[in-house]
């Protein structure tokens, strides 16, 4: 009996490794204890907020959302805008810095976010800038 289990369950291991395995594209990511690591850069993001990666093949960037769903901020390379909050209508407000890593890389951060909260949302912007590294550091 087991050995008729073994070779039924032999029969559906592939004989190579499938292809999307073999080969993920764009780079790994780290999320561990607030600190998102791109393998370019690395950042602490506000408790509680949702970790967004880009797409493999884009250029390496990250959004940090708000649980509230009134703010965002983008983190990356070749950063020139961020869009709106999902599911937001209201008006917004934006701060935008470039951090240049000792390694040459540029990398921008912008906030959007809701007016009504704007000292407590760019105060947290400004934590996250400060801690904007090189993952080699």
């Amino acid at each position: 009996m087991v050995l008729l289990l073994v070779s039924l369950c032999a029969a559906c291991v592939p004989a190579t490794v499938p292809p999307q395995v073999a080969y993920t594209p764009g780079p790994a990511v780290q999320v561990i204890d607030g600190l998102y690591d791109s393998g370019v850069f690395r950042v602490q993001y506000p408790a509680d907020w949702r970790v967004i990666t880009s797409a493999a093949g884009d250029p390496v960037h990250v959004i940090f959302a708000a649980p509230d769903g009134d703010a965002l901020m983008i983190v990356g390379e070749q950063v020139d805008s961020a869009p709106a909050p999902a599911g937001y209508a209201g008006p917004l407000q934006s701060e935008q810095r470039e951090i240049m890593l000792a390694d040459g890389v540029m990398v921008t951060v912008i906030l959007n976010a809701a007016p009504d909260d704007w000292a407590q949302r760019l105060a947290l912007f400004e934590q996250v800038v400060a801690s904007v590294r090189a993952s080699a550091d």
